[in-house]
């Protein structure tokens, strides 16, 4: 029923049309392609980002450890020369006693010395005198207990030091 220039064109139209969508099929593929490659760039530019924050972000963690590192070394330093200072200032104070104690003891052997001269000038020399044996041994002994609370006194600040130090080194 048709003829042969109907099945021709139809032929020839039906190749247009193939054509066509071909065609239309390849601007689609090429256009998804593209969408695709944009998707991927943009991925990429993403994941790129989040490196650098990331980077970021670790490199300042990494200042802020560095700076808390510092803090807490100077801090130990600061701890240290004042620990220093201290033992300074005990070791001064102690010295200071232990002289304050020698000197102490030299003054009562320079004492006890001048008593006991004075008891042989008393004993070479008749004289009369107001103060009785008892009186000067009184006295003698009266210093020699002053002596020996100052003496003790020392010891006590002494142990107190001591404690003191071996606390600091706790």
């Amino acid at each position: 029923t048709e003829t042969p220039v109907e099945v021709c064109k139809e032929y020839t139209n039906n190749v247009k049309m193939k054509q066509q969508n071909n065609v239309k099929e390849k601007k689609r593929d090429l256009k998804k392609k593209k969408e695709l490659q944009k998707k991927k760039r943009d991925l990429k530019k993403q994941k790129y980002v989040r490196q650098q924050k990331h980077q970021q972000k670790y490199a300042r963690n990494i200042q802020e450890e560095e700076r808390i590192v510092e803090e807490e070394e100077d801090i130990k330093k600061q701890r240290y020369v004042r620990q220093q200072k201290h033992q300074q200032k005990y070791a001064r104070n102690i010295l200071k006693l232990q002289n304050n104690v020698k000197e102490k003891k030299r003054d009562l052997q320079e004492e006890e010395r001048i008593v006991e001269e004075e008891e042989r000038f008393k004993e070479v020399e008749v004289c009369e005198t107001t103060e009785t044996p008892v009186e000067v041994c009184k006295e003698y002994t009266e210093i020699i207990e002053q002596c020996e609370r100052e003496e003790e006194r020392f010891e006590e600040e002494e142990r107190i030091v001591e404690e003191e130090e071996r606390f600091k080194e706790v």
